[in-house]
């Protein structure tokens, strides 16, 4: 195979799940890379792209071609290398480096500027992507109206001003009811419902502050996890793990460490990741716009 470049990187929690199997699947390939199915509903994304993530495997080699889908494949990995067997096509990446998200931004940022570079974010993604998703919600963040949203996406915002409202009052029971109904929401790799609320988590575990109080947060992402297991598809509920502990994409970090932070420049973070997937970029924005309202009433009630 063509070597492109000696850079191979392994996201911190692929880490954690190569080394505790043996064999992959090939569950599907995209133009971007291919998609690696674990025991437990895990899939890992080994990709040329730059694209730095908790389940990423990214290589400058040039990627098979000809790995058959639901084929499986033995694998060894050690602190040296990681290599996939395929009996005609192996790949091995030698020497590789560990990707860790890197720790968030002092929380520090008034609720003014904050609301502010929200707007901004809303703004930017509403040009690039209007139409898409839960794009129409972009102007309800905002306290706008928004005409036109047909009574299945109306439902979807009830639910989410729902889950809202559980987090002020830490109601279990509303809580899961409305999360229940995003579960699986939308279409695509990965559904809308479920890009909210990776967006949702994320920030609730990056920057918490002891706002929303860890135990109950915990006893609430168990549960999601267990109902994504039935509801969703296994890229989808890894992505939903990967939030319950504080990690994604690196592009959802860099959007939200101006939106907590007044000293990180607030630029073109929303652009970039508007340019996520058909609107998951989208649709987690929202999720993070969401969370860091509820966190900015639970500060002022405090």
């Amino acid at each position: 195979m063509d070597q492109k470049s000696n850079t191979n990187i392994i996201g911190h929690i692929a880490q954690e799940w190569l080394n505790q199997t043996t064999r992959v699947t090939v569950q599907g390939q995209t133009s971007s890379g291919i998609f690696l199915k674990l025991e437990g509903e895990r899939v890992l994304f080994l990709t040329n792209t730059t694209s730095l993530g908790p389940v990423n495997i990214i290589t400058g080699q040039k990627l098979p071609d000809s790995w058959k889908l639901h084929s499986i494949m033995n694998i060894v990995f050690s602190g040296q290398k990681l290599l996939f067997d395929h009996p005609i096509y192996p790949l091995i990446l030698e020497p590789y480096e560990i990707w860790t998200i890197p720790n968030p931004s002092d929380y520090a940022i008034s609720i003014a500027e904050q609301k502010k570079r929200l707007a901004q974010a809303s703004n930017q993604l509403k040009l690039i992507k209007n139409g898409e998703g839960l794009s129409p919600f972009l102007s309800l963040l905002q306290g706008k109206t928004s005409t036109g949203i047909d009574s299945q996406l109306l439902e979807i915002w009830t639910a989410i001003l729902g889950i809202k409202s559980a987090l002020l009052t830490l109601d279990e029971f509303d809580f899961l009811q409305n999360a229940k109904l995003l579960v699986g929401y939308g279409h695509g790799l990965t559904p809308s419902g479920d890009d909210f609320l990776s967006g949702l988590l994320f920030t609730l575990n990056r920057i918490n502050n002891n706002l929303i109080p860890e135990p109950w947060l915990n006893k609430m992402q168990s549960q999601i996890l267990e109902i994504a297991r039935e509801k969703t598809n296994a890229v989808s509920f890894s992505l939903l793990y990967c939030a319950t502990i504080g990690s994604a994409d690196s592009r959802v970090q860099q959007l939200l460490e101006p939106l907590i932070n007044e000293s990180v420049i607030f630029q073109d973070q929303a652009i970039n990741i508007a340019r996520w997937g058909n609107s998951s970029g989208l649709d987690l924005f929202i999720g993070i716009a969401i969370a860091l309202q509820a966190l900015q009433e639970r500060m002022i009630t405090r």
